[in-house]
């Protein structure tokens, strides 16, 4: 079925919503692969689940943290910069030789005409789908069974200057951050004062640390002031302790089959613009994935959506204040690459450079799963 003829998913207002899925950076990478020369097909890093579901296993402690006080039995694993580096080049190295490949199907006519906007555009489907970002692998990490994973600002400062967006929380000031058992574990140290700019994936952006009440009293806060698509900045607001759980899971449909990558119970993290306003939930999905796919399926599917409940927008002037409970589509978190790959623009140029960061119309393609309109309703 021609692209032209599918129903792209609708594109709803985009605040700071999408831009901490993948602009602020924190993450880890453990994953070792092998890549193939540029016009064949690369070896997928990310591994093939052969079960149908990861989720937590029976290690929650209620409202307690079981990052923070872990069984003993549980091996704690450190990383190094050394590991961080390694598999930030390795998600790189992939996704700049799946760009070549698909560059080089478009132009030999694996798509159409080479010229023609719908095989550009079936070939930037394919590259959404399945080119790798942060929330691919983080999963991996969160649902780990019987180990705990550990890095802290050291460990992962060096790769944070070379790769583009590999994660979902800023590393300035974490003291200790942990993933596994079906959690993400990120504590910060918010004791001394802070303003002052960072270098995120490239782009320079303003942090600082300051107080507010976010319902509990008055309590120290790190900002991070992230640029928007339509807004000049939103504040991505985190406390000294943000944690989430992490599932995985595969669905036959409707409306096709597709593989749901899922953080939620979020605590500690809000979105300051018009109010302050706390995620709760952060989503992706996509096609099953098979990199040697040479054609879009029936029904493609890539998107993803952050779920903030209550929210109220504290308008300007004379203008009401609003609220509502929504699920909404933000764009997909871009693919991890290295900054010298992009800055030498060695991309092709159907993958065009959005300002400040990333690439135009990575957006979500297909309507957001029925299941998980059913977990998070719009009211």
């Amino acid at each position: 079925m021609g692209l032209g003829k599918l129903q792209s998913g609708r594109r709803r207002g985009r605040t700071g919503l999408l831009v901490v899925l993948s602009l602020v950076s924190g993450g880890f990478w453990l994953r070792q692969a092998e890549t193939a020369s540029f016009g064949s097909c690369p070896r997928d890093p990310i591994q093939v689940r052969v079960s149908s579901t990861s989720t937590a296993p029976a290690y929650d402690t209620g409202d307690e943290c079981p990052l923070c006080r872990p069984d003993p039995s549980i091996p704690i694993v450190p990383l190094t910069a050394a590991d961080a580096d390694s598999l930030g080049r390795t998600y790189a190295a992939f996704n700049e030789a799946y760009l070549a490949r698909m560059d080089s199907l478009l132009t030999a006519g694996a798509f159409g005409p080479p010229e023609k906007g719908e095989s550009r555009r079936t070939a930037h489907l394919l590259t959404r789908m399945l080119t790798i970002n942060s929330l691919h692998y983080m999963i991996d990490f969160a649902t780990a069974p019987d180990r705990i994973y550990e890095a802290s600002e050291a460990t992962l400062r060096q790769a944070f200057q070379r790769y583009s967006d590999p994660g979902i929380y800023p590393i300035t000031r974490m003291r200790r951050g942990r993933m596994g058992l079906g959690h993400i574990c990120v504590r910060y140290d918010l004791d001394a004062p802070l303003d002052s700019l960072t270098s995120v994936g490239g782009v320079t952006l303003r942090i600082r640390i300051e107080e507010a009440d976010l319902g509990r009293g008055p309590q120290r806060i790190l900002v991070l002031e992230v640029p928007t698509i339509l807004f000049s900045t939103v504040d991505v607001v985190l406390t000294d302790h943000f944690t989430c759980k992490a599932e995985w899971s595969r669905s036959s449909g409707p409306p096709a089959p597709y593989d749901l990558y899922l953080f939620h119970s979020v605590e500690g993290m809000y979105f300051r613009k018009w109010g302050m306003h706390q995620p709760k939930a952060i989503s992706f999905w996509s096609t099953p994935r098979d990199v040697t796919r040479l054609s879009l399926p029936r029904t493609p599917l890539v998107g993803s959506a952050v779920y903030v409940p209550h929210v109220r927008f504290e308008l300007p002037s004379v203008l009401p204040d609003v609220g509502f409970e929504d699920l909404r589509l933000v764009d997909v978190p871009q693919p991890i690459l290295s900054l010298r790959y992009l800055e030498a623009r060695r991309y092709p140029d159907w993958m065009r450079r959005a300002q400040p960061r990333g690439f135009k119309d990575w957006e979500s393609f297909g309507p957001i799963p029925p299941d998980l309109r059913l977990r998070f309703p719009d009211l």
